[in-house]
């Protein structure tokens, strides 16, 4: 995902450095990378099991940096529930911070022309292929059994590289922003946004998606079909994450009371609010999934 508007204004008066400082600060842990001149950081949300990640340039901020650091900013911004001008503030005001350019307001203005010229200068290709030309990272992912070598910009997130790049459209980007569960798969066995996961932690890892839950010929997986048999949805935008999230419910051992299926599950929004008969599913499905 390029991020793109008010992140991308702050990104361009924003250095890596300060963004870093900000991180270490706020109890985000820094992790190994794989890609070199980048910075991994990450932090493990309220709620759930699988830490979240920045990917951050090491050297100060360029042109080419900038779209980095407004992902930075995007993930950062969904993680701490807060708005993006509030941590761009604390930043801006914190002594050992770098401000590149420019005056920082806790409101945005109005979009002059010429913040509309600068943001057309760094606007990218929609292509992630186009997107992964400088600076590509070559990783080898497994996807619902079958392995795929590709070269990636490494900004692109594992839901983007899944819906573009495989054609596995069954993940569904629905809010971007890890608020809304739509885009749940499984990393190793356990559940993760995949809008929130850069594609490069994949690297030699196994990724299932709800295309690859039940292997072909075997029929719907015990969860599918309680899904089905006790209406558990409506619209079915949702129903894949759903379903993703209730299989890592059931093997991760959350599934032993409606209650705790409802604090586990709470993290996927169904807005058509089938959530009674999603309980209803997951309780039914758990002692299948358990003896299979």
């Amino acid at each position: 995902m390029i991020d793109s508007g008010p992140r991308l204004r702050a990104a361009t008066r924003l250095s890596a450095a300060a963004l870093a400082n900000y991180l270490k600060s706020t109890g985000w842990a820094v992790r190994p990378s794989l890609v070199e001149g980048v910075s991994i950081f990450s932090k493990r949300p309220f709620g759930t099991n699988e830490p979240v990640h920045v990917l951050l340039p090491e050297l100060p901020a360029i042109e080419e940096d900038h779209h980095r650091i407004a992902d930075a900013l995007r993930t950062i911004e969904a993680v701490e529930g807060r708005p993006i001008w509030t941590i761009v503030d604390q930043i801006a005001g914190n002594p050992s911070s770098r401000i590149v350019s420019g005056h920082f307001n806790s409101r945005e203005a109005e979009p002059t022309l010429t913040d509309i010229e600068a943001e057309r200068k760094f606007e990218a290709p929609g292509d992630i292929n186009a997107r992964s030309r400088a600076g590509g990272v070559s990783i080898e992912l497994t996807v619902n059994g079958t392995s795929h070598k590709l070269t990636l910009d490494p900004r692109s997130s594992l839901l983007d590289v899944l819906r573009e790049l495989l054609a596995l459209t069954g993940t569904k980007k629905g809010c971007d922003h890890g608020q809304c569960g739509a885009c749940t798969v499984h990393l190793d066995g356990r559940g993760l946004l995949s809008c929130l996961t850069p594609a490069v932690q994949g690297d030699g890892r196994q990724v299932t998606t709800i295309e690859g839950l039940s292997p072909p010929g075997a029929g719907l997986h015990p969860m599918q079909q309680a899904f089905i048999d006790h209406d558990a949805l409506q619209c079915g935008y949702c129903t894949p994450g759903q379903i993703m999230a209730a299989v890592s419910c059931v093997t991760e051992g959350h599934a032993t009371s409606p209650e705790q299926i409802r604090e586990y599950m709470s993290g996927n929004i169904c807005r058509c609010g089938a959530y009674a008969g999603i309980v209803a599913a997951i309780h039914d499905a758990a002692p299948k999934i358990r003896g299979a």
